[in-house]
């Protein structure tokens, strides 16, 4: 089934235009733009290939730095707390500052495995969708700063999805999360992921401080969810203005 006709960059600025920037369909196309240069096209290079590839390096490098985190960084903190417990202490002071030093060792080993299982889910890809994005959203949930809803198509329709694309959706919801905790000061986030008629359609909304999207839809998080719409010729679309909480829309053909 064919997707709805793409935001041009004509429509993205003259939506600059409004003074409210309550809603704006943002180009992947327009945001990503800077990277998509003149030489690659003329090597043959599509937009869509260019933006495949760049995503799969990326998925690469975060593979590689969990590995190394987990594999790497955590087996010499273990190495050092196991040291610290054969360091005798006299005093009461002395016994206090080792039992800090392991707690914080062990937060930081703990820390550390949570990070490198979110760096490497494309490993993940053939597992449950649902259960992965239930995974990520209970780890920020158990942080208390706001409570996120999540509503869903069956199993079995989300379970047609290529490994590929089950993973694109995931770093979308990953990194809008991280936008939300980093500037939104919600209280409540709502996550909606459907099949429907030949079409994946995903939305995030928050209940936060939002922000006028005429200076904020090139953010770094914003570009890094426009990358992955535009591997798969999709649209996305986002709806903010200040004290009205934000929206991002984004849609997928499910072939």
């Amino acid at each position: 089934m064919s997707l709805p006709k793409k935001a041009n960059s004509t429509d993205v600025r003259n939506t600059h235009k409004s003074s409210t920037a309550k809603n704006i369909k943002v180009s992947a196309d327009l945001i990503q733009m800077p990277l998509y240069s003149k030489e690659l096209k003329e090597k043959g290079i599509s937009k869509n290939e260019f933006f495949k590839m760049l995503a799969l390096i990326q998925e690469e490098e975060r593979t590689r730095i969990g590995h190394e985190l987990h594999d790497g960084i955590n087996p010499l903190l273990s190495l050092a707390k196991l040291y610290l417990e054969f360091v005798n202490v006299k005093t009461a002071k002395e016994k206090f500052a080792k039992n800090q030093v392991c707690s914080v060792i062990l937060t930081a080993i703990e820390n550390i495995r949570s990070i490198s299982s979110q760096l490497v889910i494309s490993e993940k890809t053939n597992c449950n969708i649902i259960q992965l994005i239930n995974d990520l959203i209970c780890r920020i949930n158990d942080l208390g700063i706001f409570k996120i809803n999540f509503s869903h198509s069956s199993e079995h329709q989300l379970s047609t999805l290529s490994p590929y694309k089950r993973l694109a959706i995931y770093r979308i919801i990953q990194e809008q999360l991280n936008n939300i905790i980093k500037h939104s000061k919600a209280e409540s986030v709502q996550i909606k992921l459907f099949c429907k008629k030949g079409m994946i359609n995903l939305s995030i909304s928050d209940n936060g401080i939002g922000f006028d999207t005429t200076k904020a839809a090139n953010g770094i998080g914003l570009t890094n969810i426009a990358s992955r719409v535009n591997q798969f010729n999709g649209i996305m679309k986002l709806t903010s203005a200040p004290d009205k909480g934000c929206s991002l829309h984004i849609s997928l053909s499910d072939s």
